[in-house]
């Protein structure tokens, strides 16, 4: 099994505007909506994606976005470059955390349009990611498109899975279709099943 991750700038005022490379405190984004959209500046409405645009935009301290239950579908297309969570897969550029509510409640799922999480290497600094309490579902990586597997997610930095389930991802002729680690990976109670490889 492998895994997989990409992000855009798109100033937001999730918690007053940020601006991209601004060194700030650690930040808590909680999530209220499970659409898959871009909140524009002054907006209420905080969506996964938009949380992790601005998390990604805060370089220092490890923000956290917190999820409750519900289903979050991937649904905004676009393919690298340029790298950026406001399109395709949900890019991470910065520590963060991704806190769910439990692997039966809250599910991210990929609808077949990308992988679901690209953990970025190349960057400053090295970053330190932990997603937990949730599942990680229907990423999908085609060798046309994509230049590494990791349907699930694709990780080159540190990152730790803490009560996290992945299933069902698909990788086309590309290693891993769960997770593809060229990094540090912890894993604790985590369950990596029904993930198919293809050519």
């Amino acid at each position: 099994a492998t895994l997989s991750v990409r992000s855009l700038f798109f100033p937001l005022a999730l918690a007053g505007l940020v601006l991209l490379g601004v060194e700030s405190h650690a930040e808590v984004y909680r999530v209220n909506t499970t659409a898959d959209i871009l909140t524009l500046p002054g907006s209420t409405t905080i969506s996964l994606r938009s949380a992790l645009i601005e998390a990604n935009n805060i370089v220092g301290p490890e923000d956290s976005i917190v999820l409750p239950a519900g289903t979050y579908t991937l649904k905004i297309a676009g393919i690298e470059p340029p790298e950026s969570a406001s399109h395709g897969d949900l890019d991470i550029l910065d520590s963060v955390t991704i806190n769910g509510a439990g692997p039966d409640k809250t599910i991210i799922d990929g609808n077949a349009l990308d992988r679901v999480f690209h953990i970025h290497g190349g960057l400053p600094n090295d970053i330190t990611v932990k997603i937990e309490n949730l599942t990680i579902q229907n990423g999908r990586v085609i060798d046309e498109v994509h230049s590494s597997g990791g349907a699930g997610l694709v990780n080159y930095q540190k990152l730790t899975l803490n009560n996290v389930v992945v299933r069902n991802n698909s990788a086309e002729k590309l290693e891993g279709a769960g997770i593809q680690n060229e990094g540090e990976l912890f894993l604790n109670k985590v369950v990596i099943r029904d993930n198919t490889v293809v050519g």
